[in-house]
């Protein structure tokens, strides 16, 4: 210790101190009811005095947390605790039958089936690519499981070479939440059959489904709401006539599979901003969104 001449407060040295000298810095006590740091008793359990912070959030939280988890997941979470399982039931449904594991998908049917039937909540979102013969003899009633319960987004995926393709049940088309709708290898009923079909659709994707130009015209008119519509290797139309007032983004993709579009033509769509033509009609990307701005 050096002499207390040689002591300064905490601050910069004096002018009389070497760089060499060692400098003594008194630091500033602590106030009395100052806590002292606790060091942890090495020998205390570790869950001993744990809170458990996640039991103490709202209903509304957790019912946030649950819906971003895995289906698989979610689930697992009622054995925690019987508030969990109150939390899953309510909580609305995002089913993705990707995610059932391996060693279940040759039972997938049961599976979504199950699920589908059992959870008493709504439905928000589903999406279906795995289907065997048995499935689609039970996705009507499937379907109209997801309708009754509110669903508003659907992708149902129809990828097996050599089977018959699905017919879109009546129930689907005339349902009143769907927003979002991506079709595969499935086709549409009669035309005298669409009037009023998915009356509040926004976005409408389909692909290798067989089309028609009365069909195209007659599903067009009744989706008065939809705002963005992509064709992917549709089969089927000889004059493609546009006209859909809330339209804004349009795309048509053709790898000449069958018959395609010999025309396209644009006649009522006063809010499209985008047109996408790709495969055998090029690669043609026309945005309107600076034209529309002008005018």
């Amino acid at each position: 210790m050096l002499p207390s001449s040689r002591r300064s407060r905490v601050g910069a040295p004096s002018d009389s101190d070497s760089d060499s000298d060692p400098q003594t810095y008194h630091l500033p006590l602590p106030p009395p009811d100052h806590n002292p740091i606790e060091i942890p008793d090495q020998n205390q359990n570790p869950d001993q005095d744990r809170t458990d912070l996640i039991s103490h959030l709202p209903d509304c939280v957790l019912s946030t947390i649950i819906s971003l988890l895995p289906i698989r997941d979610s689930i697992r979470t009622g054995i925690l605790s019987s508030r969990f399982r109150h939390l899953w039931k309510q909580n609305p449904l995002h089913l993705d039958d990707s995610t059932i594991p391996r060693s279940l998908r040759y039972t997938t049917s049961q599976v979504v089936t199950c699920i589908a039937t059992v959870h008493p909540g709504p439905i928000h979102s589903t999406r279906i690519s795995q289907f065997d013969l048995d499935f689609r003899r039970k996705l009507d009633d499937l379907i109209e499981t997801f309708t009754r319960k509110g669903i508003k987004e659907l992708s149902l995926g129809f990828g097996y070479k050599g089977v018959r393709r699905y017919r879109l049940p009546l129930s689907l088309l005339q349902c009143q939440t769907l927003r979002k709708v991506s079709l595969s290898d499935c086709f549409f009923p009669p035309s005298p059959f669409l009037d009023s079909s998915f009356p509040n659709l926004r976005e409408l994707t389909l692909e290798f489904v067989f089309l028609w130009d009365d069909l195209l015209h007659c599903l067009l008119k009744s989706c008065t709401h939809l705002e963005v519509l992509q064709l992917m290797n549709c089969a089927g139309l000889q004059y493609l006539r546009i006209n859909c007032a809330k339209l804004q983004k349009l795309t048509i993709h053709e790898e000449g599979y069958g018959t395609h579009a010999k025309e396209v033509v644009i006649e009522n769509a006063p809010e499209l901003r985008s047109l996408r033509l790709g495969g055998i009609y090029g690669g043609v990307h026309k945005d309107f969104s600076a034209t529309c701005e002008e005018t």
